[in-house]
C-alpha cells in the first residue's frame, strides 16, 4: 500500500511538473510574441521619425536652394542694368589665387592640364567637415560655345559636385555678365568669386 501511495504521489508530482512546464512554455511564447510586437511597434515609430527628419531636411534644403536662385536672379537683373564701365568688363583675375585668398579654410585645388575634370575643384569646409563641392572651368574664347557648358555639366556629374561655375567673357545671345543654364552658372570672371561666396554660404546653411 505504501509503495502504491508513493507511486501515486510521484505520478501526481510528474503530472504537475508537466502542467507547469506547459504553462511556462505558453507564457514564454506569449512573452516572445508581445516582445516581438513591441519591437516592431518601436521600429515603426523610429522609422517614421527618421522619415520625418529626412523630409524636413529635404524641405529645408529645397527652401535654401530657392533662396539662392532668387539671389542669383536678382544679382543678374542688377548687373544687366549697369554699363561695362561700371562693371569693369575687362577685369582679369587669377581665379585660383582669388579663391584661395577669399576662402583660406576650404580645400581648393587645380586640376592638372590634360587630366579629366574641370579646371578647379573647391571643397567647402566647416570645422574639418566637407559641406559640398563647387567646380570651376575658365574659358577665354572670342565666341561663346555651348560645348563648354555641356562639358562642365558632365564634369559636375562625374565629380558629384553640388554646383559648377563657368568663368567666361562671352555669353549666349541675350545674356551678359551672369546666366544660368541647366544648373550651370555662367559668370564674368570679375563676378565669379562673389557668386562662389553666395554658393558657399548656401552650402554651409544646407
Amino acid at each position: 500500500d505504501k509503495l502504491a501511495a508513493n507511486e501515486k504521489t510521484v505520478a501526481e508530482a510528474q503530472a504537475k511538473a508537466l502542467e507547469a512546464e506547459g504553462k511556462l512554455s505558453t507564457l514564454t511564447e506569449q512573452h516572445a510574441s508581445e516582445f516581438a510586437q513591441n519591437l516592431a511597434s518601436q521600429r515603426e515609430v523610429l522609422e517614421k521619425a527618421k522619415d520625418d527628419a529626412i523630409n524636413a531636411e529635404k524641405a529645408k534644403a529645397f527652401e535654401e536652394n530657392q533662396k539662392l536662385t532668387v539671389k542669383v536672379n536678382n544679382l543678374q537683373r542688377d548687373l544687366e542694368k549697369k554699363t561695362n564701365e561700371e562693371l569693369g568688363e575687362g577685369a582679369e583675375i587669377d581665379l585660383f589665387e582669388a579663391l584661395k585668398r577669399d576662402f583660406p579654410d576650404d580645400n581648393i585645388t587645380r586640376i592638372a592640364k590634360g587630366a579629366p575634370g574641370a579646371d578647379i575643384r573647391h571643397v567647402v569646409m566647416l570645422r574639418g567637415k566637407e559641406c559640398g563641392t563647387i567646380i570651376y572651368d575658365s574659358k577665354n574664347h572670342k565666341g561663346f560655345r555651348w560645348e563648354h557648358v555641356t562639358k562642365l555639366k558632365a564634369d559636375q556629374l562625374a565629380d558629384k559636385a553640388e554646383h559648377a561655375i563657368l568663368s567666361t567673357h562671352k555669353f549666349p545671345e541675350g545674356a551678359r555678365q551672369l546666366h544660368i543654364h541647366e544648373g550651370i552658372v555662367l559668370a564674368n570672371p570679375a563676378r565669379v568669386v562673389s557668386i562662389a561666396s553666395m554658393i558657399r554660404q548656401h552650402l554651409l546653411q544646407v
